[in-house]
Parts: structure tokens; sequence; C-alpha cells
């Protein structure tokens, strides 16, 4: 079942007892839709943030850990700030509030699994901002440079799209995760440029002992689940992704590798290790 809930003013709601919350606090059951699949609420708009905590707090209460909780933010205010929600999307774009009050929501709502957001990040938060340890965070970056995003990141899985990258920067990172001296922490890692070409595959070759596979071996292909956003059209928590290249690296440290493609618009970085994909590193033994 799917609840909506609609803001009106306080005069057109009738009082009524609803998730826990007291009758006087302005939020009622829309009961034309009472016997529907989506049911839907009135709540005064000028105590969203109260009438959401209590709300929330009573599902939580009722369903506990269990379930997937997760907010989507409108096109000019920010999601109301509640503790022990999993995902969300949030849409920077059109924001007024100052970096201090964007950092108040995020960190009423950090530890989430996945975030999506829509807008410039980097001139938003502060650089050591909570939401940077989000485990798979997924930017819209509307057509900014994402580079520093990157050397932000402390999750696992980043998603950079509608950005600009250099090539510098790419090169930096592929080394300093090789030699084991930064981004130990990210697992996943995909940039999808504006419409021009940002990235040159052979600057990037150049300056980066990537390995490769040789046009006779059968390219390394990786599997993997990637967290989403539920919605209407689809009720999944996760959807497939997968990986195919020849070209690789080997960590020195450990001995983790890491399937790479490089295009001129788009970059992708899929960490592995014998334990999580014990056919991998078999091919690659196998292969020389």
């Amino acid at each position: 079942m799917q609840l909506t809930f609609k803001p009106l003013s306080e005069k057109h709601i009738i009082p009524m007892e609803v998730f826990g919350m007291d009758r006087d606090v302005p939020c009622c059951l829309n009961k034309s839709t009472k016997w529907c699949q989506k049911t839907l609420y009135f709540y005064d708009k000028n105590q969203k943030e109260v009438i959401a905590q209590g709300i929330h707090s009573y599902l939580y209460q009722l369903f506990g850990p269990s379930v997937n909780y997760q907010v989507v933010s409108g096109f000019y205010e920010l999601p109301p700030r509640l503790e022990n929600i999993n995902r969300s999307d949030v849409i920077l774009k059109y924001l007024k509030e100052e970096k201090h009050e964007l950092e108040a929501y995020f960190n009423a709502t950090q530890n989430q699994e996945y975030v999506h957001i829509k807008g410039d990040l980097i001139s938003k938060v502060i650089s050591n901002s909570v939401v940077y340890g989000t485990k798979q965070l997924k930017i819209n970056c509307c057509g900014n440079y994402g580079d520093e995003v990157l050397f932000r990141f402390r999750g696992e899985s980043l998603f950079l799209k509608e950005t600009m990258f250099r090539n510098s920067t790419i090169i930096t990172f592929l080394n300093e995760w090789k030699s084991n001296r930064g981004f130990t922490s990210i697992k996943y890692l995909s940039i999808v440029c504006c419409d021009q070409k940002y990235l040159d595959t052979a600057v990037i070759e150049k300056n980066v002992k990537i390995k490769q596979l040789s046009q006779s071996e059968k390219m390394l292909v990786l599997t993997w689940k990637e967290r989403t956003m539920v919605c209407m059209s689809r009720d999944d928590l996760s959807v497939d992704r997968s990986i195919m290249s020849r070209s690789y690296l080997i960590r020195d440290f450990d001995g983790e590798g890491a399937s790479i493609e490089i295009h001129p618009t788009h970059f992708v970085f899929a960490v592995w290790n014998a334990t999580e994909n014990p056919h991998a590193t078999e091919h690659l033994k196998t292969s020389g």
C-alpha cells in the first residue's frame, strides 16, 4: 500500500487521530480513498516537519528496521528531517538553503544506504559533509565538474553523471588506489560526462600501468546488484549491473583487482577479489 500526503491549509482539515498523533495535530484521512491501494491524507502545510516526523515515528515503531524507508524531495524544498531513513532523493538545484541548513538535514538523516542528489553538491555542503560517507551516492552534477566529489567521497559506490572530469583526476585516482595510498573504500565508480569528450584514454593509459587481456582471451565479466529507489513503476530495492572489460588493475598491497572501462565520455571502475569473484581471479591466473 502507498501512503500519499497532500498539503492543505489548516481550515480545510477535519481533525482526526491518525498515526498515533493527538487529535489537534492537523492531519486527516481522505475518506474517499480509504479502501483504495493509494491512500491519501491531508495535512497542514505549515506543520509539515512535525507531522512527517510523527508519521515516520509511528511507522518505525510499528514495522521496525525491517522495512525500507525512503524520502523524495520537491523541487524547491528539502524533505523532512527524519531518522532511520534508508534512501533519499534530494534535488539541490533550486534550493536556497545555506550550507549549515543543508548540513543539518544530512546530519539528521546520516548513515543512509543510498542517496540520489541532483545539483552541484560541492557548492552546497561543507568539505567533510556526512553525505560523502553515504554507502552509495549518485549525483547528477548538472554540468559541473565532479572531481572534488571523488576526492571527498568516503563511501563504497559513487555515480556521477552529467559531469565534467579532468584526465589528471582519473590518473590520480587509479594510481592512488593501485598503490593503496587512497580511495581504499571505493568498490565502484561510474562517471558519465556531458556530451563533450572530456576523457583521453591514451593519456590516462600512458600514466597508469593498466593491464590488458589479449584479444584471444575472454573478457572479464563482473555482475552485481546496485541499490536504487523504490518507485511506482519498480518495487525492487536493487537492479542488476555488469561490466565487461579487458582492462584491469591489481592492487599492490593485497592483490585485489579492479576492472576498468575508459571512454571519452564515460569511465567505470569496479573492484573484485578472490572471495567475492573467484571466477575473476582464476580467469586472470589462467590467462597469465
